[in-house]
This record gives C-alpha cells, structure tokens and sequence, in this order.
C-alpha cells in the first residue's frame, strides 16, 4: 500500500495514520510476509516487532531517559533548539508507546478515550479512584 500522500497527513490525524501502519506491520509479520512496498528487514517497526517485548521496552525506557535530559538542557538553556529537542523526543517516545501497544493489540483510539474520560477530572482524584 502506498504511502498517504503527506498534504494529507496533518495533527489531526497523524496518530490515526501512525497506527494503520503500526496495525500494516504487525499484520504482515504474522502473516511472515513484508508489507508490499518494503522488502524484508527494511521496516524498523517489524524490526522492533521481531525483535519482541524486551527490545520494544528498552526503547520506550531509551526515550523517556532521553526526554529527561532534553528537560534539563532546556531547564539549563531555555532556547528554541533545546525545547525542540524535547519535542523530537517526546514524539519517540509516544511511537515507541504505540508500537508497544499495537504488539499487544490495543489501539491509539483507547489511549485517546482514555484521556477524553478523563479530561476535566483532578489528577489525584482520578489516581485516587483507579487505586480502588
């Protein structure tokens, strides 16, 4: 399947479009095929999904290590560069999340209704309820 022309990519459907690729990989690997438009061993996302649990939770820890220091280069900076770098490393970390849990086959629109139920609602209060 081609890929989605980019003018039609935008942020109100990235994560949607990130996760029918996510949903593509994962399917062709247990079918032990390569999507049509990649050969084997081309695509990270197979990769990662070969490669299993341990490989997938090392990078969502890899990420969120490295958001930390991006947090403390713009603590200590404060500039435009530093604060992007966090940007690019919280998007990491949110595609490594999602690859994770398209593995275990949950979907970005969980974690979207998730936080929609839980919008407006104090955080304490919410953990509060969960540990119920």
């Amino acid at each position: 399947m081609p890929v989605k022309n980019p003018t039609e990519i935008n942020e109100k459907n990235i994560l949607l479009e990130v996760q029918k690729t996510l949903n593509e990989r994962l399917n062709a690997l247990q079918k032990n095929q390569s999507t049509a438009e990649l050969k084997p061993g081309q695509s990270y996302v197979e990769q990662l999904y070969r490669e299993g649990l341990n490989k997938m939770g090392k990078k969502v820890i890899e990420e969120a290590g490295e958001i930390l220091m991006a947090a403390k280069d713009c603590e200590h900076k404060g500039d435009a560069p530093s604060q992007q770098e966090l940007v690019n490393e919280i998007t990491d970390l949110w595609f490594h999340c999602m690859v994770l849990l398209t593995y275990y086959g949950g979907d970005v629109t969980q974690v979207l209704t998730e936080a929609t139920k839980r919008f407006g609602t104090s955080g304490l209060a919410e953990k509060n309820a969960r540990s119920k």
